[in-house]
């Protein structure tokens, strides 16, 4: 790999010499990297420049983590050690030193070419999470049967098609993060983990709507299921009654279907990056929900109903299609509230009733006016107010002495602009002698 950077790098610059090492390109200081990315950028295009950055940043990683595998090396005090952090060290397999950290708690191996895990390991009796992403393990190169106290395995990216037997005997097992392999189906094995209660199965493409995993896994509270493919969640998933957070982000959902009702123990729910155009009267019967996502859709309206969500403390609506958003959205107890990148011209009168906000971000959006509605929020902290097409600073911002953030627009040269810049700079001076940060300029 890192001759294939170098090589793409002497294409890249025109460069004569040979080049043997990676510190003759990204040892240089941070201006040289700079003007290097921007001739890349002119000469080659977008698309090579992040390749680039790619191999700048694989540079970057790998050369801390040798830094970090140095100085364990030379440590006498290895048997104190509580955290080992191994990952990014190109190793091929699990150095000697890892067996001297008789009392770690916490292994990292990602990112390594590691294939094997040795029955050695075995004696690390205090072990509770080992991460392995990003390797090369074999199933029947696990030999790790004994570590009796684990608690968290992660083993993201390693083309498994199955969970290793030799892990059933993990009875501690709560977290198992099997995400971007080559799951067909759902591995019976995992009934034997009864303390198992977060699974990320995100990536694996080939579980498709047909899975069956609520009997399977009748424990798991958490579930992860992000970049599946999926059109719609499979029906199985309404049958977990028992889950607090179900996250499917960047699939292809375009509707939730009504038996959302019956995940009524869910906190936390994502739909970030999906297709949903209307959100069924059901999913507001989910009266524990404190965090909703539903960044990047194709909403344009939000039912009344969404009053029922009195639990609800985080709001993500941002990058919909939203018109307008209902009144009764005065009657929830929010504490954060994104709309920005959406087509909202004014916001709702009843969010003055919503005392426990503290920030709001309604950027990007159609407004002429700051909404009046937030005046009187005494405890609101962040605004983003910027890009919009709002001109004129209320004075009652003056009063919020709780804010501590505000991004407003920079104005043009207009005469109608140089007006509102002395109109607002009795406010800007004493929200800034308040301490009060004020960002200009364009958020994203």
């Amino acid at each position: 790999m890192i001759e294939r950077i170098l090589l793409l790098n002497l294409l890249l610059f025109g460069q004569t010499r040979l080049v043997t090492a990676q510190e003759d390109i990204f040892s240089k200081p941070r201006k040289e990297i700079g003007e290097i990315a921007d001739q890349i950028k002119i000469n080659h295009g977008e698309d090579s420049l992040r390749k680039f950055y790619d191999a700048h940043y694989d540079y970057r990683m790998h050369h801390r983590a040798m830094e970090r595998l140095e100085a364990y090396r030379n440590s006498e005090t290895l048997d104190s050690l509580q955290e080992l952090d191994l990952s990014y060290c190109h190793l091929t397999e699990i150095p000697a030193l890892t067996y001297r950290c008789a009392n770690i708690t916490s292994l990292d191996l990602t990112g390594n070419s590691i294939g094997v895990l040795p029955e050695e390991l075995n004696d690390l009796l205090k072990l509770r999470k080992i991460r392995l992403d990003n390797n090369k393990l074999s199933v029947k190169k696990i030999k790790v049967k004994q570590l009796s106290n684990i608690e968290e395995v992660t083993l993201k990216a390693n083309q498994l098609r199955s969970v290793p037997r030799q892990l059933k005997k993990l009875k501690k097992l709560e977290t198992l993060d099997l995400s971007h392999n080559d799951f067909k189906r759902i591995p019976n094995r995992l009934k034997r983990f009864k303390k198992l209660t977060t699974l990320s199965i995100s990536g694996n493409e080939g579980l498709g709507s047909e899975i069956k995993i609520a009997k399977k896994l009748s424990n798991i509270e958490a579930l992860y299921a992000s970049r599946m493919l999926w059109q719609e969640i499979p029906d199985e998933v309404y049958r977990m009654t028992q889950l607090k957070k179900l996250i499917v982000r960047e699939n292809e959902i375009s509707a939730i279907s009504p038996n959302i009702e019956h995940l009524n123990g869910l906190t936390e729910l994502s739909f970030y990056k999906n297709q949903l155009k209307k959100l069924p009267v059901e999913l507001f019967e989910l009266k524990e929900l404190k965090e909703l996502d539903l960044f990047y859709n194709q909403l344009t309206e939000v039912p009344d109903e969404i009053s029922n969500l009195t639990e609800l403390e985080s709001l993500f609506l941002a990058f919909n299609q939203i018109n307008y958003l209902p009144e009764s959205m005065g009657e929830m107890n929010l504490k954060q509230m994104f709309i920005h990148h959406n087509n909202l011209s004014s916001l709702p009168n009843a969010m003055s009733q919503l005392d426990s906000l503290n920030t709001i971000r309604f950027n990007h959006n159609q407004m002429t006016e700051f909404p009046s509605s937030l005046l009187n929020l005494k405890h609101l902290t962040f605004i983003d107010m910027s890009n919009n097409d709002i001109k004129q600073l209320p004075n009652e911002l003056k009063m919020m002495n709780e804010l501590e953030i505000l991004s407003i627009d920079k104005y043009g040269n207009s005469i109608e602009d140089k007006i509102h810049i002395e109109q607002n700079e009795e406010v800007l001076t004493i929200l800034y002698s308040k301490g009060v940060n004020i960002n200009y300029g364009n958020s994203e």
